[in-house]
């Protein structure tokens, strides 16, 4: 993809934030266009006038609402389809509905739910479920008056669950189930109650601490514990003890939706900071020390234990990721800092993304691929007249969450050339609101840097593709959809090559060589395990040197000096239950390693020397044939995702070293060599040796001193990738076969355009003389580009 690629999208995440600021704190601009958005967008600020609350359903739909204390008929909630038509759109009167982040939700078939307020004296409270603009249900919440929903959540079994907190006849607060639909018979509708359990030694839960995951529910009590409920407890007996937690102050009940588990009901919680922990830091009052995973198999005899961090953090957010440990958003602030930085981290990268002040209306969400997905509001200063003014706007990024790269960046800025605007205001107190390919936002417009009308607030659904629904709620609310069987098959650029580390018995050598390098980071390796591929990777089969009789055939034996002994045919990973198979195959068939060679030795643009290439690349379509018929007759079920190859070599017009470090630190060598030195000589024999280059031809490179790379070799290189794939294309196209699909990597949008060699943050390994065998690689970032190419295929 790239998936869709603004000017911002094109910068580091500290790039990006530094031409936003510029942006939007510099000389007056005329309007900024509106962000590609997927439908036009929808006016709902007269129909409900405290629009601010979002949330998705699986199916790509949004409901948006929140709540009318008025007597006179008023739309309490809007329920949209993927599409942008209204699905319901209920009124109300009396007694009055709220769809709010604390208490409403929507189920998996885009079901409805929320609180309803009878608004006499004493208040009485229902809890209503709709579909369709019909009332499924209504529930009456028991304890007479002044009990309400404080949290509501779907479980994994698609019962609808709430925390109600202490009040009228209950002495404590109480955790109560209800079924989706109304039990037969009933009239009015009722739903059957599944579970309705006081919560022990509290009276209650705090606000939004109330999550579920596969196999039942946790609280976040009063009483600073975390208490499991299984989905199928009927009364406290059937409860485990209740594990007591310390948590830092300030985060408690500081942030939306602060409290989530994962699937398997890991919880993550910031844990206060030492004495010691703060002694070098710019603040000591409030932080963060480290966090807890808490899980159900944790006790108040087996507590969990917790991660340190370093110490100088005001957490702001904690989410769960598909990965396993937290995805965090928080304030760093030690003594070399002059200040706090505000900062995201996960999956061992860190990014610092300005001051706090400017993501001070942050919020942060994980998606179902596990990206991290970032809004902020801010209200820059722009100089109008001679005066200062303030303009409210919107911004949104993506970052992938195995790199931290930024995938995407949009903002909603407007005109900043008057004082009259217009600008635009988030309309919203809720969680960011993500759906496939989507975004959605409320936003109010702004005709100068107070007045912004609620009225004129419009539902703007932003085009992001490849971002999917937010995780772990969209992970529980597909609980019951299966997992699809993925085998990767293929070379190098699949097996990942060059980023380590490889996957154990794949890295060896002696009398018993394999040499696959079959990398964890590898996009097979991303791929898999994410609830939004929801890809099981059942054979990990792709290696290092494959040609395509590698795919239908093992590693020979026999063969003098053989490489990745055990190997079988990678074909044998496949059966009628595969469900997804990706390949990227042909590259060695062609002999692209000995081009290489060429290239750096020789000269590879003299036709006469590289013409035995491009007529490899035109024999090669009847083996790629063959190999894709035996794929897909082994694989009978599959969909087969055939992976081109990205341009590695930069276009030469932008370009004088397209091999970087790595050529300058080689011809050291060369030039060391020539000088007598022995261990550079033998530096350079490697390299050599690793391309299959004869002593002589080493021996004359060394007397020659240096190797170049020239425009015209660039230029060979790029045209020998586009025929490749211009011949894989092909051959999947002459196939006709719906489930064989060409994945382009060179298209318009891919990840790759603009990240070959010589470019600012490559995606590949420049010539490396330690590692010969990464040379011309994808690095990670590239890999993580092949898994969002995928992405939008999947």
């Amino acid at each position: 993809m790239r998936r869709w690629r603004s000017a911002i999208a094109r910068l580091s995440a500290v790039a990006m934030l530094a031409s936003l600021l510029a942006l939007v704190g510099g000389s007056p601009a005329s309007a900024d266009p509106i962000p590609p958005t997927n439908w036009a967008p929808v006016a709902i600020g007269s129909d409900i006038p405290g629009a601010s609350y979002v949330v998705t359903d699986p199916s790509g739909g949004a409901s948006v609402g929140c709540w009318s204390s008025n007597n006179s008929p008023a739309v309490m909630f809007k329920s949209f389809s993927s599409s942008g038509g209204v699905v319901q759109s209920p009124a109300y009167g009396t007694p009055a509905g709220q769809f709010c982040n604390t208490n409403g939700t929507v189920g998996k078939d885009g079901t409805v739910y929320m609180t309803v307020s009878s608004l006499n004296v004493p208040t009485h409270y229902y809890v209503q479920a709709w579909k369709n603009n019909s009332l499924v249900w209504q529930y009456v919440i028991p304890c007479s008056s002044d009990a309400y929903p404080t949290s509501m959540v779907m479980g994994a079994n698609g019962n609808v669950y709430m925390s109600v907190q202490q009040g009228g006849s209950c002495s404590n607060g109480r955790i109560i189930g209800l079924s989706p639909t109304a039990q037969s018979g009933t009239n009015p509708p009722v739903p059957q109650v599944v579970m309705n359990i006081p919560v022990l030694n509290t009276s209650g839960v705090y606000e939004q601490g109330l999550a579920a995951y596969d196999d039942g529910l946790v609280l976040f009590t009063y009483s600073n514990a975390l208490q499991y409920v299984p989905y199928s407890a009927t009364s406290t007996n059937d409860l485990p003890s209740a594990i007591p937690v310390s948590v830092t102050g300030s985060y408690i009940g500081s942030h939306d939706r602060w409290f989530e588990a994962d699937p398997n009901g890991t919880v993550f919680l910031p844990v206060p900071a030492t004495t010691a922990q703060v002694n070098n830091c710019y603040g000591q009052g409030g932080l963060t020390g480290g966090y807890l995973a808490v899980t159900p198999a944790n006790s108040p005899s087996n507590p969990p234990t917790p991660l340190t961090l370093y110490g100088c953090f005001t957490m702001h957010e904690m989410h769960p990721t598909p990965r396993g440990g937290p995805a965090m958003r928080y304030a760093f602030s030690d003594v070399t800092t002059n200040g706090e930085v505000e900062r995201i981290s996960a999956n061992g990268w860190i990014k610092s993304i300005g001051s706090p002040s400017l993501w001070a209306g942050a919020h942060m969400a994980v998606d179902l691929n596990g990206d991290i997905a970032l809004r902020n509001n801010t209200a820059p200063t722009f100089n109008v007249n001679g005066s200062s003014w303030q303009f409210p706007e919107i911004g949104f990024t993506l970052y992938s969450g195995a790199t931290g790269e930024v995938l995407t960046g949009l903002a909603l800025r407007g005109e900043h050339d008057t004082v009259n605007g217009p600008s635009y205001k988030w309309g919203g107190s809720g969680d960011l609101a993500l759906a496939k390919n989507t975004v959605y936002v409320t936003a109010r417009q702004c005709t100068n840097s107070t007045y912004c009308d609620v009225s004129t607030t419009k539902l703007y659904a932003f085009k992001v593709p490849g971002v999917d629904m937010d995780y772990p709620r969209g992970a529980i609310l597909r609980h019951d959809e299966s997992w699809k069987n993925y085998v990767a098959m293929g070379d190098s650029f699949s097996s990942g090559e060059g980023v380590e580390p490889f996957i154990s018995g794949t890295n060896t050598s002696g009398s018993n060589p394999n040499v696959c390098h079959r990398s964890e980071g590898a996009y097979s390796k991303l791929l898999s395990g994410n609830p939004g591929t929801r890809l099981n990777l059942t054979g990990f089969r792709a290696c290092s040197g494959a040609k395509t009789s590698h795919i239908t055939g093992g590693w020979d034996p026999d063969v003098p000096n053989p490489v990745n002994l055990g190997e079988h045919r990678q074909d044998e990973a496949l059966s009628s239950s595969t469900d997804v198979v990706t390949v990227s195959i042909g590259g060695n068939d062609i002999g692209f390693s000995d081009f290489v060679k060429l290239c750096l030795f020789v000269d590879c643009s003299d036709s006469a020397m590289n013409q035995p290439y491009f007529t490899a690349i035109n024999n090669l379509g009847s083996t790629l044939s063959t190999t894709y018929d035996d794929i897909l007759a082994k694989a009978p079920n599959a969909a087969v995702y055939v992976v081109g190859y990205p341009q590695v070599l930069p276009d030469p017009s932008n370009c004088s070293n397209p091999l970087g470090a790595g050529i300058t630190a080689f011809n050291a060598l060369v030039g060391a060599a020539k000088l007598g030195n022995s261990t550079a000589a033998a530096s350079v024999g490697a390299v050599g040796h690793w391309l299959g280059v004869s002593d002589s031809l080493i021996n004359a490179l060394i007397d020659a001193g240096q190797v170049t790379f020239t425009s015209a070799e660039m230029t060979a290189g790029r045209n020998l990738t586009t025929s490749l794939d211009s011949k894989i294309s092909a051959t999947v196209s002459a196939k006709a076969s719906s489930r064989l699909k060409y994945v382009d990597a060179t298209a318009a949008g891919s990840p790759f355009t603009g990240r070959e060699l010589c470019t600012a943050n490559p995606y590949f390994n420049g010539l490396d003389v330690v590692n010969q065998p990464y040379s011309f690689h994808p690095n990670q970032l590239g890999q993580d580009a092949y898994r969002q190419l995928l992405l939008t295929q999947f």
